[in-house]
């Protein structure tokens, strides 16, 4: 089974600041996951946590 990885561009509400990046492509997925550096410097709003699987690449992501 292959992945799939997309260009994205995650956009500050607030600031106009964004952030370009490749995301991988879950189509059973019910969450967005994001890098916890993106938020901070995006300074989003944070609506929830969740630890993902404990693989180390995956540790440090959460959900807004």
């Amino acid at each position: 089974m292959s992945r799939v990885w997309i260009d994205v561009v995650i956009k500050s509400p607030d600031m106009g600041r964004s952030v370009s990046l490749k995301a991988l492509v879950n189509t059973g997925a019910t969450l967005t996951m994001v890098p916890r550096k993106i938020v901070k410097k995006l300074k989003l709003p944070l609506i929830g946590k969740k630890l993902s699987p404990p693989q180390k690449m995956l540790q440090n992501l959460i959900s807004v």
